[in-house]
């Protein structure tokens, strides 16, 4: 798997470097509004904010203390920077359980059901985009494209409700037998405690509103590295939004430090709506300022602070 995910990596860098003025990409660089960035950057932060208070807001009663949790959430999520397949997630999950007492399969299924809100959210706010065409990126979603992406999300949408049919009907069938132990425990509480979780109205009323705005900030804060570039020729959230899909689906496969999904992401969008090679990296390396510096800037006083700056007994 590492050895693959290096070869393409040095692929994609290949195709992106292959065809590329980097005269004019220094040019293009130079021309950026660093006030716009600034304001990417606290609208990036507002949305990391945000993201860890809705995994504070499913936890058992009587919840930790918030500030501790996002603090915890915000240093160990640093992992999602570095390592493929969302493996801060995983590191929250140990530490909610070593920090703060929450059993594992409880951690696991507040993780992974508040990824999963705002996954869904994503995919709504992008088929409005799709489907209203108020935003659409000329060139890039056309009718057919549109079509095609609609029918995509529909049996993506499709197949996450039976999925979440699925493990509703299953963690109650296992809410009324006992745990086993090992592993296998922890899958069922995970299970129990995701049932539970998906069928609280007012659990899930709170973090899907808390998740639309959460995401929209996510959107906006990409989207403002356009005009921080130079790019106003584009429409915005539309052109942003299709970046974010495609390099998040590529940060699965590529190294998130290195910034290679969102570049392949932001050449395929940009050079389809009539923009050149220099213009996609450049907006690109935005990006990559965008989703790593705020992470950085709250992360690592956070994991600083738990890890013994601060009262790590709170």
């Amino acid at each position: 798997m590492w050895l693959g995910r290096l070869l393409l990596s040095v692929a994609v860098l290949a195709w992106l470097g292959h065809d590329v003025d980097t005269g004019q990409v220094a040019a293009v660089a130079r021309a950026a509004d660093w006030r716009i960035l600034v304001v990417a950057f606290g609208l990036k932060l507002a949305s990391l904010l945000l993201h860890e208070v809705r995994t504070w807001l499913p936890l058992p009663r009587p919840r930790p203390p918030l500030v501790p949790v996002v603090a915890t959430c915000l240093g160990v999520g640093m992992l999602n920077l570095v390592l493929p397949g969302r493996a801060g997630d995983l590191g929250i999950i140990a530490a909610l359980h070593r920090r703060f007492g929450v059993p594992p399969g409880t951690a696991t299924a507040v993780v992974g059901v508040t990824g999963f809100i705002e996954a869904a959210v994503f995919g709504i706010l992008l088929v409005a985009v799709l489907a209203t065409s108020l935003l659409g990126v000329p060139g890039v979603v056309d009718t057919a494209h549109r079509t095609r992406t609609l029918a995509a999300l529909a049996g993506g949408a499709g197949l996450a409700a039976v999925s979440i049919g699925v493990a509703v009907r299953a963690g109650r069938w296992l809410a009324d037998r006992p745990a086993p132990t090992g592993v296998v425990g922890i899958l069922h509480r995970a299970l129990v405690d995701t049932a539970a979780l998906l069928t609280n109205p007012r659990e899930m009323a709170a973090n899907i509103s808390l998740a639309l705005v959460q995401t929209g900030l996510m959107v906006a804060a990409f989207a403002a590295g356009l005009p921080a570039v130079g790019f106003d020729d584009l429409p915005a959230l539309a052109t942003a939004g299709a970046v974010l899909a495609i390099s998040s689906l590529a940060g699965l496969l590529l190294p998130p430090t290195w910034g290679l999904g969102p570049a392949a992401a932001s050449r395929l969008v940009l050079t389809a709506a009539g923009h050149g090679p220099e213009d996609a990296l450049v907006y690109a390396g935005a990006y990559w300022l965008i989703a790593h510096l705020p992470v950085l800037a709250v992360g690592l006083p956070a994991l600083w602070w738990r890890g013994g700056g601060g009262d790590a007994g709170t």
